[in-house]
């Protein structure tokens, strides 16, 4: 394996590459085995998992593998997705990676996987590892870890492979040090912050080239290691294709381009009402829909849980949702309806066309049995959202670090409209809120959303605070649906209902408060990040008459 190109030298000498360290394993003694073999002629198997950089760089090492081993058959399968991290990695090894029998698995989810918290990103790894590891004929695996221009969350991706004595090819670490000494900008390699450009491309398959031609020994034998995660999502994941249609829906195909490669066709419905129930056996499920501005929305919900509304009319292309984890084992019941005609105020429109491809099912170890919720079928057939008037609301900002450009940092900190009103327990009346310095404004509406900024917009990630009194005449739970900004944290009498919770741009997020009879006092903590801050809410109650919103700044 002495293949090496001018620019395979170049490249390489421009940076180092981290290595995983095992005591007990040199990484990438189970790719040397694969490659060993490859060299006395037995076919070699390669697929290519992860987001938009290895769906564009076609495997990179297609063609070095091709001239280091003439004597084998090579097959290399690109299952790069874009916009898709080892959650939905995850779903997909059965349908875009064990069908091709591969002797070689090559992950590069670690830009997609940054935003993600650490616990799930590493259960996600690991159940790829244990379930490829675990096969008749165990793969070996490469982690490949692309470059971010700035802030890569990459440790964790280093402490797995060293866990499970793999090989971890930094190409982050190896593009820096590069433009460093060259004295290059990042435009030189790459087209905007994560994807490479065709030059960045080939500095990839140089550098995993020439890693790949400097692996140890073979060693005899491997063992899984005990998990890191203390609980594991399901290992047994795979796409069920949804093409028996239900009254309302259609078969329909998939569009064309590069959006067709993800799905074996579709099921379509459009009118209001329409429902489809997935009777399954398994411990998570989700669901992966195409997107469209023309389509509408659905709600989803598990075993009769509290709903989530999925909206796939936020931009052209696929979308995926994992709806319920560690369900008991046993039967359950998926169950979608297109809402009834909702009144407008949402910041997309919530009737249209649905798409759906597949339902996403995994069976692990399971958790607690759950009773079966209170929005079943029937009940998401007639959930109305009805907006919160812009009059009903308080707000006040911005709050936040100068400079700072995280709003989930500037969320966690604490600003005086918090403090005092989340001292101790209140109920109807906000502690504070007529307090001069604090100035709270009432809300302007614009369309169907608020706009709540200053007249000199920030530049940084900023905070508001939106405050409504949500007032009824017998106790029972609602529905609040929240759209707009990335990140919120909520109280509801003075109690948190919402922890510091992260939204994936529009999509909204459905959430349940317990009202008590009377007043009750409803703070909202958004954190935008572009400085100001982009806002629709809504309530939905299966009980009539709903509750009132009144703004508090309108005293008794």
């Amino acid at each position: 394996m002495k293949f090496k190109t001018a620019l395979a030298a170049l490249f390489f000498s421009g940076g180092s590459v981290l290595l995983a360290q095992d005591a007990s394993r040199l990484p990438g003694t189970d790719i040397a085995q694969a490659f060993a073999q490859a060299s006395d002629g037995a076919p070699l198997r390669v697929v290519a998992l992860g987001g938009s950089i290895t769906q564009a760089g076609e495997g990179w090492i297609g063609p070095w593998l091709r001239e280091t081993f003439p004597r084998s058959a090579i097959y290399l399968h690109n299952a790069g997705v874009g916009g898709t991290g080892s959650d939905f990695g995850r779903a997909r090894l059965e349908r875009d990676g064990l069908v091709y029998d591969p002797d070689l698995v090559m992950i590069e989810f670690c830009v997609n996987d940054s935003s993600r918290p650490d616990e799930e990103v590493i259960g996600d790894l690991e159940a790829l590892i244990i379930r490829l590891k675990s096969l008749p004929r165990p793969p070996a695996i490469l982690f490949l870890i692309a470059a971010q221009e700035k802030g890569l969350n990459k440790e964790r991706f280093h402490r797995v492979a060293n866990h499970y004595g793999l090989l971890a090819i930094d190409l982050d670490a190896a593009m820096h040090a590069y433009l460093e000494k060259m004295q290059k900008p990042w435009t030189d390699l790459m087209e905007d912050a994560v994807h490479p450009n065709e030059k960045g491309h080939a500095f990839y398959a140089s550098i995993i080239a020439e890693r790949l031609q400097q692996l140890p020994p073979l060693q005899a034998g491997y063992s899984l290691p005990a998990p890191m995660s203390p609980r594991l999502p399901a290992l047994d994941t795979r796409m069920i294709p949804l093409r028996s249609a239900a009254p309302g829906w259609q078969v329909a195909d998939p569009p064309p381009g590069r959006v067709n490669r993800s799905f074996l066709g579709l099921i379509s419905a459009t009118e209001p009402g329409t429902t489809l129930t997935f009777p399954f056996r398994g411990t998570e499920v989700g669901l992966m829909y195409l997107n469209h501005p023309d389509f509408g929305s659905f709600f989803a919900s598990v075993d009769g849980g509290i709903p989530r509304q999925i909206f796939t009319n936020l931009y052209e292309g696929y979308g995926f949702v994992h709806l319920a984890k560690n369900l008991s084992p046993g039967e359950h019941r998926l169950e979608i309806v297109l809402p009834s005609t909702q009144p407008p105020g949402s910041l997309r429109s919530a009737n249209g066309p649905v798409k759906l491809g597949y339902v996403l099912l995994g069976e692990g170890e399971g958790g607690r049995l759950t009773p079966p919720g209170n929005y079943p079928a029937e009940t998401l057939q007639t959930l109305r959202f009805q907006p919160l008037a812009a009059s009903s609301l308080a707000w006040i900002g911005p709050f936040g670090k100068a400079g700072n450009q995280s709003s989930v940092a500037n969320l966690t900190r604490e600003y005086p409209p918090e403090a005092p009103a989340l001292k101790g327990k209140w109920g109807g009346a906000f502690p504070g809120m007529g307090d001069a310095p604090l100035k709270w404004k009432n809300a302007a509406a614009s369309g169907s959303q608020w706009e709540l900024q200053t007249k000199d917009r920030p530049e940084s990630a900023s905070v508001y605070y939106v405050a409504t009194r949500l007032v009824t005449s017998s106790p029972g739970e609602v529905l609040l649906r929240i759209e707009g900004e990335r990140t919120f944290q909520a109280w509801l009498n003075g109690n948190e209902v919402l922890p510091i919770s992260t939204a994936r741009g529009d999509r909204p997020f459905i959430l349940p408060l317990s009202l008590s009879k009377g007043p009750n006092s409803l703070l909202l903590k958004a954190g935008s990040g572009q400085g100001e801050c982009r806002l629709s809410l809504a309530i939905a109650s299966t009980k009539t008459p709903p509750p009132v919103a009144e703004s508090p700044l309108e005293r008794p």
